[in-house]
This record gives structure tokens, C-alpha cells and sequence, in this order.
């Protein structure tokens, strides 16, 4: 069995799954954006591919929806799917009122209704399933082994079988349901009972299922469900490995045709926060970013303007550096493929080629993209109309329009990488995340590949072909090279005496170029001998409330005005808090205000000033401790801060950086609950010595828990972290994350005089839209549209 979540179904599915059992309308329709047609809805779903929405006014075709998809109901398991969706969505509801009571809310009983014949029905089913089982000796709802599934089945019973399960105190009588459904009970209570370590249960399982929990949300959430519930900790991961060479990061280098957008920021602070978390670790490391500054739009547009084309890369590039500098990001190189010694690496490249007997010269002709510089091949060609009416053909991926060309060019054999490029992915599973994106890919190769045009003869703006001036290098492969131009290639680094940077660990991007990275990027590196990049990483774009970023839709995402509002550490902060790798991020002025004002300003601000506060601490200073006074609460938050380290540099590594960013927030409101229940404040008003000695051990605990998370969250608010260390007075010796343990403050160390606040809460319509019209004409910041 094996089961995947595609980001582009989350919203249609989590429509369907929680409004199943609640009184909740459902939407009648939900609508469909181009991108789930081609990524993911209709991939899951080939039955549905003319479908332009789904109508969800009723249960019935819920259920026939999602029983199309292999992906997510096993063919193995004999529980119908009604059965599973409304167990499970039950399950979800019930979770919702859970959490409200331990937030000491009350209950909303209309959003958390159910029906017991329902669930009663469905629980009669169960039996039966495990009564076959049974006699067939199977031990499991599918098979011999664990499966997710029976994790989700255990979850979804737990809020009937358990001594807090509303259901269970809906009916009023445990014995009844226990002696109606004892081969369930049974089972329930024996799934968990022979081994309480949730975590190698999950190994076994997800060894069986082939299930990634680092690339599914599902899973994670499921997990701290279960940790919601108390019934298990969550997985403990340690320190990875240092690795022997020097990590190696790259962005793409970015078109100079147009100004720097927020795509190009992203995807660019997912390098920086890499770059300073293996810094952060002492692992040497380096970041190269950079600008692409040949082609035909760059020559097109530079004519139009009536400058050279070079006059025109200087100013574009300047921007990007501007904008990288504005936002904190910090890099070994910014590289431009006007650069000398670039160029003389892509005149190396293509002779290497053509040595190697893959380059010829011949007519070429297909549907041209200008907008991609790239031919699109058929079954990536839509033919539609313009807006008199004219029948023409865009690019299903960019919806750039398509130009029929012929010219006689020098073609790359990429037809005879088909079948090793097929192999090194089989190979490596997990070299493209996320994982659905390598699925796509090996799709497209499976497709069949058509050799490659690689030179132009309408493209003066290009590094010349070597001994064909006629011709200039494509600008893939002029691009692509950069990663060699930087890191040198492996042998005659070697020859050097040096340790060779080459392959990248970490090939970051958008997943609008992941083709030209993917298939035509390690197929020159096989073509050379080269060895093949570790890790491309494929984010998605993003949305401003919930549409599309463009010009046309007056709805620019302006930078300045984001980071004049709410601070540049902020949205740092958000933009990779609200994102999840593969699927789109969204940005919105309320979810920004929220994340501000609820996450840093209350949760974290307010932890910082307990952890400093003069009040309780009149020496502003680390405590003196007595080991004799710590409690097991003071043992179990240490316990946790102490595996903090190893789960962010887990998810950190794995491009996970919203669950990096959770794990350290559910650690500050660990703490946060921690000082309410010891109540530090009550033992400062006591004279007892016993009780001082109290104090300082919450005092100790709390400074600590602050510098440990404040240094985590180093890549992510560099500048706020910085001025927080420096306010405790933490000694740069311990700015990494190998001093990320309990413990290693020295009695006595002062704190700085800096008392300031570190986040300073959004209130809208005060005085920002002043400041902002003051500065707008001076503005570091460059008003940016996606």
C-alpha cells in the first residue's frame, strides 16, 4: 500500500473530508485552477480530464469522487470507502472539539454533530473485516504487517474506544460497545500494546508502505494528533552527519529581462536559510545565486529601449543584488553570464560535447516559446483562441504563446539519454522533492525525448558556438553551465589538489523550470562524465489572497510595503511558515497580521521579556542553580529542548521548513505553559530559601529554552536573533547548534542593557501608510510584482 498526498488536491479533499459529518455546507462547486488540471487533480483522476469543476452539493458524488483514486484507498483493503471517509472525516470533527477543550473552550456542538447509526453501521463493518481477518490469520485490517492505514483507523477509533472519546460518552455505556464490537476492541487495544515506541511502530509501517513522512503532511499531522492525545512523544531525530566535502547550494540564475519579483526572493531565502543553518553547524558550505543575462528577450527588449543589451543586464542585475542585500541574503557568489571566465566554461562544456560525439548540425523546426526560450514538444502544446478569435498554441506549462520556427541549428543527442536518465531516477528515488515532481518528470522522459536544439542563428545577444560564429549557445546551456563555472569541473579540481564543490547537494528552483534542470541538465552532465546533482528542489509560486499575482489584477505583492509594515525578519518568518515544499504559498495582510501579532509578538515576544524580566530577575543576569530543586516538569521541558536541535535540522535538511518553524513554536508554548503552571511570581514574593532556589531554576530553564530556540531561528530572523543573543548576553561561542542543549549558560553571566521589544505588533490603519508615502521615493526596497 502506499499512500500520497499531492498539494494541489489538499483544498478539494479537506473540502469534502470535514463537511462530511458536520452541518457545514458544502460548497456546491469547487472550482479548478489550470494548475491542478495539469499537475494534479486530473492526474489523480483521468476519469474527470474535460471536467471544468466538480460538484460537491452532495455526499453521494463525495464518495464517487474519491473513489477513483488508487492513491488514496488501497486496493487491498476490503472496508469500503464511504466506510473509511466517514470514519475518518468523523475523526477529524471530533479533533476539532478536542482541541477547543483543551483551550478551554466550550464545545460547538453544531459543528461537531455526528450520527451514531452511521458510525455504529460502520463500526458493525469493522468487526466483520477483522472477523475474516481472523480466520484467514491475519492479524492487521489489510495484511500480516502494519500499515498508515491501520494507523488511521486506530486515530479514528481512538475517539470512540478511549476513556475521553465523545462518542464513547454519547452512548453512556462502555460494556455495550465494548462486548458489540470485541474483535475491534481487541484489536484496538493490542495494535499499540505489544510496543509503546510509537516511533519504531511507524518504522515498520512506513518501511511496508514506502511512506515518506518528510514529503506528506498527512502523516505529520497525524502524529501530533496522536501526540495531542498523550499517547505518544513525538519521533526524536538526531544530528545528521557532517558530511566530508564542502555543501554546495544553488539557486537558478535569474532571467534580467524584468525586475525581481517575489518568486525570485523565495526561492533565493530558501538557499539563505541553508546556507546559514550548515553555517549554524559549522559544515562548510557554500551559496551561489546569479543572473542570466543572454537571449532574445534580453536583445528584443534591449532595442525596444534603444540601449545595448549589455547596458541593459548591468542595470537588471543591480537590481537583483539591490533586492538579495535588502532581504538580508547572504551568498559566496553572484554570478553573471556575462562574466569571463563563465563564458570560457560554456565554449569548455560545448566542446566536451562534441567531443564526446552528441552535438551535429541539422534543420530544426517545432513550436517556439520566445517567453521559455525553449521548442515545446506536442503533448506540452494547448491550441486556443486569442482575443479577436485567431486559433493559436500556448504552452500548457507557462501559457506563453507559441511561434512555428525552422532553422538550421546544432542539435544536442538527448534522444540517447532517455533510457539512463530513466535509471538514475529509479535509482534515486528521492533526488527531485517533492516527490510527486519526480513523477511527473519520469513521466515526461517515458514520453519519449526528441534531440535538442542548442544553438541559434537569430540570437546575437549569446555566447558564440566555437568555430561557428554564426551560431550562439543556447541559452540553457549557457545558463545551466554556471553551476560548473563556480565550482570548477571535479577533475581538474582534483589536478588542483583541492577537494572538487561539484555535484550541488541542493539545486534550488521553481517548479516552472524543473524540465530544463531535470532532464536536459543532468543528460549534458552524463554526456561530460560528470557526476549528477544530489537534491533539486521544486517550490511552488505564490498567490496573494488566494489569486494569481499580476499586473492586470492590481493586486502587485509591493514588498516595500510589506516589509514597511510588519519588518523584514517577519515576513521572513511567514513566508516560510504559511509554505509547504510543492504546493503554492499564499500571502494575505490578516494571515501576515496574525503570524506577527499572535506568533512572534504574543507566543515568542512574551517569552523573550518573562526570560529577561527585571521583575523577576533584579540582576538581570543567569541564576545560580541548585540541581537538588529540579522537578520532572523542569526534567520533561529540558527533555524536549534538548531533542529540538535534531528534529529542525531533520526538517530543515529535508526542505521542510514550516515544520521546522512549528517544532520550535510548539517548543516556545511548551515554556510559555511551563512559567503559567510553575508560577515563578509566587515564589519571588516568598522569603524561603527553598523557594528562591525555586525560582532559579525556572529562571535558569526559561533563559535557556530562549537561547536555544533564539539560535534555531537564526537562518530564519537573522537580524531580530541576533540582537536576541545579544541581549542575553549569550557568548558567541555558543552561537551554533551544537551548544543547542540545556545547560550551558555560567551563573553569574550578565545580560546586555538592550531591553527593547523584538516584535512590535500591526495595527492596522495607524500610521504606516504615512511612513511609507515619506520613504517611498528613497526606498531600499523595489516594489516588486510576481
Amino acid at each position: 500500500m502506499q499512500i500520497e498526498t499531492d498539494p494541489n488536491n489538499t483544498i478539494t479533499l479537506k473540502v469534502a473530508l470535514i463537511s462530511l459529518f458536520n452541518k457545514q455546507k458544502l460548497p456546491k462547486y469547487v472550482e479548478l485552477t489550470s494548475e491542478q488540471k495539469k499537475i494534479g487533480l486530473f492526474k489523480t483522476f483521468p476519469n474527470l480530464t474535460n471536467r471544468k469543476s466538480l460538484n460537491f452539493s452532495t455526499n453521494g458524488s463525495i464518495v464517487k469522487y474519491l473513489s477513483l483514486s488508487t492513491k488514496l484507498y488501497p486496493a487491498k483493503h476490503s472496508i469500503k470507502i464511504e466506510e473509511y471517509i466517514a470514519l475518518n472525516t468523523y475523526f477529524e470533527s471530533v479533533c476539532i472539539e478536542y482541541f477547543k477543550k483543551i483551550c478551554g473552550t466550550d464545545p460547538d456542538e453544531k459543528k461537531c454533530s455526528f450520527s451514531k447509526r452511521k458510525v455504529n453501521k460502520i463500526l458493525s463493518s469493522l468487526e466483520s473485516t477483522l472477523i475474516k481477518n481472523k480466520i484467514e490469520n491475519q492479524k492487521y485490517l489489510i495484511c500480516e504487517q502494519i500499515t498508515v492505514i491501520d494507523l488511521i483507523w486506530w486515530g479514528s477509533l481512538y475517539t470512540i474506544f478511549s476513556e475521553q472519546g465523545l462518542f464513547l460518552k454519547a452512548l453512556e455505556d462502555k460494556k455495550e460497545i465494548i462486548k458489540n464490537y470485541s474483535n475491534l476492541y481487541e484489536w484496538f487495544q493490542g495494535l499499540f500494546g505489544t510496543d509503546k515506541n510509537l516511533k519504531q511502530l511507524l518504522k515498520q509501517s512506513l518501511e511496508y508502505s514506502k511512506f515518506d513522512t518528510t514529503g506528506d503532511d498527512f502523516l505529520y499531522d497525524y502524529i501530533n494528533r496522536l501526540v495531542l492525545f498523550g499517547y505518544c512523544e513525538k519521533p526524536k531525530y538526531q544530528l545528521t552527519e557532517k558530511p566530508q566535502k564542502t555543501v554546495y547550494i544553488t539557486t537558478p540564475i535569474y532571467y534580467v529581462n524584468g525586475v525581481p519579483h517575489i518568486g525570485h526572493i523565495y526561492t533565493t531565502l530558501l538557499g539563505d536559510i541553508l546556507y546559514r543553518w550548515h553555517k549554524l553547524r559549522n559544515i562548510p558550505v557554500k551559496y551561489l545565486t546569479g543572473t542570466d543575462e543572454h537571449g532574445i528577450k534580453v536583445q528584443q527588449t534591449a532595442a525596444k529601449l534603444k540601449i545595448e543589451p549589455k547596458q541593459l543586464a548591468d542595470q537588471n542585475s543591480s537590481s537583483f543584488k539591490k533586492i538579495f542585500k535588502a532581504f538580508n541574503i547572504t551568498y559566496d557568489r553572484f554570478i553573471r553570464t556575462t562574466d569571463e571566465d563563465h563564458q570560457e566554461m560554456v565554449a569548455k562544456v560545448w566542446k566536451k560535447l562534441d567531443q564526446a560525439g552528441l552535438i551535429y548540425k541539422g534543420k530544426f523546426e517545432g513550436w517556439y516559446s520566445v517567453g521559455d526560450e525553449t521548442y515545446v514538444v506536442d503533448r506540452d502544446i494547448e491550441i486556443t483562441s486569442d482575443k479577436d478569435g485567431n486559433e493559436i498554441r500556448i504552452s500548457k506549462e507557462s501559457g506563453h504563446v507559441l511561434k512555428w520556427t525552422t532553422e538550421e541549428n546544432y542539435l544536442f543527442k538527448l534522444s540517447e539519454f532517455q533510457e539512463p536518465l530513466l535509471n538514475w531516477f529509479e535509482k534515486n528515488p528521492k533526488v527531485i522533492s517533492p516527490s510527486f515532481r519526480q513523477k511527473e518528470i519520469v513521466d515526461f522522459i517515458k514520453g519519449g525525448l526528441k534531440d535538442l536544439s542548442i544553438s541559434r542563428t537569430a540570437v546575437s545577444w549569446g555566447i558564440p558556438v566555437p568555430d561557428d560564429p554564426n551560431h550562439t549557445i543556447y541559452v540553457w546551456i549557457d545558463a545551466l553551465t554556471n553551476y560548473l563555472t563556480y565550482a570548477g569541473i571535479p577533475d581538474e579540481v582534483k589536478e588542483r589538489g583541492e577537494m572538487p564543490l561539484f555535484p550541488p547537494e541542493y539545486q534550488l528552483m521553481g517548479k516552472d523550470i524543473l524540465k530544463f534542470h531535470s532532464v536536459y541538465w543532468p543528460a549534458f552532465l552524463m554526456a561530460m562524465g560528470l557526476p549528477l546533482p544530489k537534491k533539486i528542489i521544486a517550490h511552488g509560486w505564490w498567490t496573494k489572497d488566494k489569486k494569481k499575482i499580476s499586473k492586470s489584477l492590481g493586486n502587485a505583492f509591493e514588498i516595500s510595503e510589506v516589509v514597511e509594515k510588519f519588518g523584514l525578519d517577519p515576513l521572513r518568518y511567514f513566508l516560510f511558515r504559511e509554505s509547504t515544499l510543492g504546493a503554492d504559498g499564499d500571502y494575505s495582510e490578516n494571515a501576515m497580521t496574525s503570524r506577527l501579532n499572535n506568533d512572534l509578538a504574543d507566543t515568542f515576544g512574551n517569552l523573550v521579556i518573562r526570560s529577561t524580566s527585571q521583575s523577576l530577575n533584579p540582576k538581570r543576569c543567569v541564576p545560580e542553580i541548585d540541581q537538588n530543586f529540579f522537578t520532572k516538569e523542569d526534567n520533561e521541558l529540558i527533555s524536549m529542548l534538548n531533542d529540538l536541535r535534531g528534529v529542525t535540522d531533520h526538517f530543515i535538511l529535508n526542505c521542510q521548513f514550516n515544520k521546522a518553524l512549528t517544532e520550535i513554536f510548539d517548543m516556545i508554548k511548551a515554556c510559555n505553559k511551563y512559567v503559567v503552571e510553575q508560577k515563578p511570581w509566587v515564589y519571588k514574593k516568598s522569603e524561603k530559601d527553598e523557594d528562591q532556589k525555586r525560582l532559579s531554576i525556572i529562571l535558569y530553564t526559561i533563559i535557556e529554552v530562549v537561547r536555544v530556540v533564539g539560535t534555531l531561528l537564526l537562518p530564519f530572523m537573522p537580524e531580530t536573533c541576533d540582537r536576541l543573543l545579544n541581549q542575553l548576553g549569550v557568548k558567541p561561542e555558543l552561537w551554533n547548534v551544537d551548544s543547542c542543549v540545556f545547560g550551558l549558560r555560567k551563573p553569574g553571566e550578565p545580560f546586555s542593557q538592550d531591553t527593547s521589544i523584538l516584535f512590535k505588533k500591526y495595527e492596522p490603519n495607524k500610521v504606516y501608510k504615512k511612513k511609507i508615502q515619506k520613504k517611498k521615493k528613497n526606498n531600499d526596497y523595489i516594489n516588486l510584482i510576481n
